[in-house]
């Protein structure tokens, strides 16, 4: 047993002398810092996907109208026939340097002759007062409206007092296709966005 005894005294003293060996006083500072190593290589690049495919085009907008920039129109006027009321014709002269033999040739003229709030499109015939209106235009005098009598008698004061003209020139004739002869006066004025 004094062996056991003497073993464990030794083993004893073995740990602690270990112990008071192995522990140290306060650390050291640290090293510096060693230089950064080399970056690895990149790695490659991934495939694009496939683009997707278009979408199919919108349709057409409609053309929008045309504007009436060159559309040239008169106020109403009242008219100042010549020739007494027993005459069988009796005239009114319009003068405006607008209306030109090449509106005249190419373009549309559109007159319109006025009593009250009946608005009529001259040429107009009417056989139950027996007067015809229609109208002329000449390039010395300008442009004839003139009342004739459709009876052999005087005419007397014409139906229609006031006149209104629309000049409209080829170019937008050429586009528009429209026949204005077909619309009536209201028609023509909301067509070119005119007032009345």
């Amino acid at each position: 047993m004094k062996n056991a005894i003497l073993n464990t005294k030794l083993f004893l003293m073995a740990i602690c002398a270990i112990a008071i060996v192995s522990c140290s006083g306060d650390d050291g500072e640290d090293g510096a810092i060693g230089p950064q190593g080399i970056a690895g290589i990149d790695g490659t690049d991934g495939t694009d996907g496939t683009d997707g495919t278009d979408g199919t085009d919108g349709s057409n907008g409609e053309d929008g109208a045309d504007g009436n920039a060159n559309v040239i129109t008169s106020p109403w006027i009242e008219a100042t026939f010549d020739g007494d009321t027993d005459s069988t014709r009796r005239t009114t002269i319009v003068t405006d340097s607008e209306i030109t033999p090449a509106i005249i040739d190419t373009g549309v003229v559109i007159i319109y002759g006025k009593r009250g709030s009946e608005i009529w499109s001259v040429p107009v015939n009417f056989p139950f007062l027996g007067e015809n209106f229609a109208w002329l235009y000449l390039e010395s005098i300008g442009l004839s409206i003139f009342c004739d009598s459709t009876t052999g008698t005087g005419v007397g004061e014409p139906y229609l007092s006031s006149f209104r003209y629309i000049l409209i020139p080829s170019g937008l004739t050429a586009k528009d296709n429209t026949d204005f002869s077909k619309m009536d006066y209201h028609e023509v004025m909301d067509h070119f966005g005119l007032t009345y």
